[in-house]
């Protein structure tokens, strides 16, 4: 076999092989693409349950993390028409316009010891360990102050559950914020019966008085004015 031969078989046989295989498919960066999607989801209230709209999607980091996605950084609310059982009905649906690859959270998931870090989209921790209130003590696994094992031990001792936050020992089943708010339901509650109480005696003295005048037939303004007229003249009598 000559090399002319060989080229073209050599050449023949890639393009068999290239052919033969699935097509490479390159990566979809982060930008608007048209997509399926729910109208109304979850409750799909409506006969148009599914619409093409533009959305973000893509990728542009290689490789990929599960910490960055694409998000809409522009959104335009666009008015649609839809078959509502019988009749129509106008709804809106979110479009967006912008895209970009950032950080699928923010520094609001860091707590008070963490700053946040836009490289690596995550919070990182102090590399100096700070100072925890009392009956707490630094944990670098959590990056956080928790409750000391010291103070476990004791609420454990007294049957007792401890309060995360507070490190407080408190009965088992409740937690601190449930004790607090349970407390202002009851402040709430006798509150709420006393003025139900004043209200229910002003009623009562209303109906009382309306009951005597009209046994009485005089009207309160002549029951008024007859005791004030009988009011002076026992002190008439007394002067004398």
């Amino acid at each position: 076999m000559n090399m002319e031969s060989l080229t073209f078989f050599v050449i023949f046989y890639l393009i068999n092989i290239i052919s033969a295989s699935p097509p490479i498919v390159p990566n979809s960066h982060c930008d608007i693409y048209k997509t399926i999607v729910p109208v109304d989801a979850p409750n799909f209230r409506y006969t148009t349950y599914f619409m093409e709209l533009e959305q973000c999607q893509g990728a542009d980091s290689s490789p990929i993390t599960t910490n960055r996605v694409c998000k809409p950084t522009k959104v335009k609310n666009m008015n649609i028409t839809v078959f509502h059982g019988t009749g129509m009905k106008i709804v809106s649906v979110p479009k967006h316009e912008a895209c970009s690859f950032d950080c699928k959270d923010d520094a609001s998931i860091c707590n008070k010891f963490q700053t946040w870090d836009e490289d690596t989209c995550s919070c990182t921790c102090p590399s100096t360990q700070p100072v925890c209130d009392n009956n707490k003590e630094w944990r670098r696994h959590d990056c956080n102050c928790v409750c000391s094992q010291g103070q476990r031990s004791r609420c454990l001792r007294l049957s007792k559950e401890i309060d995360s936050n507070t490190c407080e020992c408190i009965p088992t089943g409740r937690s601190h914020d449930e004790l607090c708010s349970g407390s202002l339901a009851i402040e709430y509650v006798v509150i709420i019966m006393v003025i139900e109480l004043v209200v229910l005696v002003a009623i009562v003295l209303v109906l009382y008085r309306k009951f005597v005048y009209k046994s009485n037939g005089e009207k309160p303004e002549t029951v008024r004015l007859k005791r004030v007229s009988e009011t002076e003249e026992v002190s008439a009598k007394d002067v004398v």
